[in-house]
This record gives structure tokens, C-alpha cells and sequence, in this order.
């Protein structure tokens, strides 16, 4: 860890966040592996620290599927990751003032959260939750986005970054030196914050105090107030699914204005070559599609008579307008569009059952749901 930092402070920040309760966690940067072991994050930390980012999965692992991937999850918190974007014209600042608002809210009524201050270009609110088990899928996705649209639309939360919405997402580890993806670090912490910190302070004087691994004294905000489920609170305050749904009416999406979509006429057309609206669901809403929706788009394109050029070309404008986190990695794009071209046999699409059982099923919204 850093300086003036002890192995029980740190453990103990990260019990009051709900990190390692239970102790079942992914720990990367970004690459992940899973652990069991509180002396595994320790010497991750070490090993990582001002070199390299260091992440946890912000909910713990109830268990693998196949030993190797998160099947089920302790449903203990909701992850709302607030930056500025000099691109959208908002400010470090602008993400305090969301901050401080939801906090405020929470307050109101009586919710537990945890906040940390990221060392980088924003906070991160973390609403806790009474911990239930949930299977990984495409309803409890849809549950956590709904949350989130709904808080965003409801407090005017202009800097809450949706692609975090989801129950696999890795945050930054309170304490940890923040490092970027490129390895480049500004010399400030991941600092865990209080209601003083948050409502009461300065970009700057938050900053001031990130430059050590500071530890407030209160780390869990209303520790006794209203630890609802997941399920209970999205009773309680009325707030409807339907805003994760996909696609509505024209072919547009109800996630509009809180992804950044840059080209909505080429989505459409995309929608119409796909065909599968469970594949293009995943395409557009997940910053990180899953293989196996982009194999199954490329496969259709080449089956609707594509050229290969046409299909590279189809692909980097399709990984542009929906906003991929890997849109600029044209050169491994390619190469897999390149394989599905050139296989003999060729591949086949993927039958409802393999989508289904890789949670892409997006049920009765789906025309072949009862075909299944």
C-alpha cells in the first residue's frame, strides 16, 4: 500500500466498503483473476502500486461457472461512477456537484452508500444494498441500468457514466495510487470520502488530501438506515425497467441520451442486417460486446453477401457509433472478421439455445422467444 498505510487500516476500509464480505473477489488492471485469499489483494496492491491500476469487483462472487467465470454474485451494492467529460463540456467540478446531489439523496432517505474520490477525473458512489444472491444476466443487468437511469434523470445527474451499470463492473481499490490505462499516474490516490468531503469541499482540497492514501473517519454513510434489496428498492421508488429495454419504436434507443450514440440512421440500418435483437441489443448497449454477438453479426453480414472490405468497413463505423471501449483496435477487429471470412466450412449463426445460455436472451421482447 502506500505510506502510513497498515495492512488492518487497509482491510478494514475495504470490509466498510463491502469488498471482501465475503472475501470472493476478482482483482485486475484490467486483466482479472479471482481470489479468496486477503493476503492475495494485499500483495496485489503492492506488486501494482504507482505502477499499474489496480481494480476489485465491486460486488463478491458467489460462484464459477466453470471454475473460471462469475455465475452468480452477492448483490451487495450498486456501482455509479460520476466524470467529467472535457468532450461533453463537464468539468471535474460538475462531477462534485452530482456527487454531493446524490448524496443528499441518500441522506433523505436514510441510505447507506460509500463514496471514494478516484484520483482521477471523478467519484464513485457506491448504494448498498441488503446482500442477496442473483444470477449474472440480462435481467439483473437491466435492473442495475434502470436504477441508474432513473437516479440520473430523476436528480439531473449530467456526469453519470451508464457503462458501469452492470454487475461485473471492476472499481478502483480505496488506497491504491491512481494509475491510467496507458500506466501514466498523477500522483493522487483512491481516497475514500465523507459528507464533509463531499458536500463541504473543493475539487482542489480533495485533491490536496488524495495526494496521501487518506482515511476519513466515517467510511459508511448512514451505516444503520435502510438496507433494502435490489428488487425492494426498485419497488419502493417506483422505478420502471423499461428504460434498459431495446430497441422502441424507431428502431431507436430508450438509453438515448445516456450512452453516447454518435450515428443513429447507421444504427437503424445495422438493426435491419443484424436482424437478432437480442445480438443487436448487446452490439449498442454494452461498451464491451461479448465474442460471441460479434461473431454472430459478422457471420450474418457475410451470409447477406458482404464483401470482406465492405464488412471492415461495416464493422469499424459499427464500433464507432455504438462507442466500443475497443474501437480503436481496428487491427484485431479485423483479423476476426478476416477468420470468419476465409473459414471452410463456414460458420453458422448461432441457434436461439447457444445465445440463450451466454445471457444475451432478452426473452418476451424477442419475436423468437417462444420458439425456443
Amino acid at each position: 500500500m502506500g505510506v502510513a498505510v497498515s495492512g488492518n487500516e487497509f482491510k478494514h476500509v475495504l470490509y466498510e466498503f463491502g469488498l471482501i464480505d465475503p472475501m470472493s473477489v476478482f482483482l485486475g488492471n484490467p486483466k482479472q483473476v479471482y481470489t479468496c485469499k486477503m493476503d492475495h489483494v494485499s500483495n496485489f496492491v503492492r506488486a501494482n502500486y504507482g505502477r499499474k491500476p489496480c481494480f476489485i469487483s465491486h460486488n463478491p462472487v458467489f460462484d464459477l461457472a466453470r471454475g473460471r467465470y462469475p455465475q452468480r454474485i452477492y448483490y451487495t451494492k450498486n456501482f455509479i461512477d460520476l466524470d467529467g467529460d472535457p468532450e461533453k463540456g463537464l468539468k471535474k467540478e460538475d462531477a462534485l456537484k452530482d456527487h454531493a446531489v446524490l448524496s443528499g439523496w441518500l441522506d433523505d432517505f436514510a441510505i447507506p452508500y460509500n463514496a471514494t474520490s478516484t484520483g482521477g477525473k471523478g467519484y464513485h458512489t457506491f448504494i448498498r444494498f441488503k446482500p442477496e444472491v442473483y444470477r449474472i444476466d440480462r435481467k439483473l443487468t437491466d435492473k442495475i441500468r434502470s436504477v441508474q437511469v432513473y437516479l440520473a434523470k430523476e436528480l439531473g445527474l449530467r456526469t453519470l457514466d451508464i457503462r458501469c451499470a452492470e454487475p461485473r463492473r471492476i472499481t478502483r481499490i480505496p488506497l491504491a495510487a491512481y494509475v491510467d490505462k496507458y500506466g501514466k499516474t498523477n500522483k493522487l490516490h483512491c481516497i475514500p470520502m465523507d459528507r464533509e468531503m463531499i458536500q463541504g469541499m473543493k475539487v482542489e482540497e480533495i485533491d490536496e488530501l488524495a495526494i496521501s492514501p487518506f482515511i476519513p473517519e466515517e467510511l459508511t454513510m448512514n451505516p444503520e438506515g435502510n438496507y433494502m434489496s435490489l428488487d425492494k428498492f426498485i419497488e419502493q421508488f417506483k422505478i420502471p425497467l423499461e428504460y434498459a429495454g431495446m430497441p422502441v419504436g424507431d428502431g431507436d434507443l430508450i438509453l438515448k441520451d445516456y450512452k453516447v450514440i454518435t450515428d443513429r440512421p447507421f444504427l437503424r440500418i445495422m438493426e435491419d442486417i443484424i436482424r437478432r435483437p437480442c445480438v443487436y441489443r448487446e452490439l449498442v448497449v454494452e461498451d464491451r460486446p461479448a465474442h460471441i454477438a460479434r461473431l454472430d453479426a459478422c457471420i450474418a453480414v457475410k451470409e447477406l453477401g458482404f464483401t470482406i472490405d465492405e464488412a471492415l468497413a461495416l464493422f469499424d463505423q459499427f464500433a464507432h457509433s455504438a462507442n466500443w471501449h475497443d474501437q480503436h483496435n481496428t487491427e484485431k477487429r479485423h483479423t476476426h472478421i478476416r477468420s470468419v471470412y476465409v473459414r471452410n466450412p463456414p460458420y453458422k449463426q448461432f441457434t436461439c439455445g447457444s445465445l440463450k445460455r451466454s445471457d444475451l436472451c432478452i426473452g418476451e421482447a424477442c419475436p423468437h422467444y417462444y420458439k425456443i
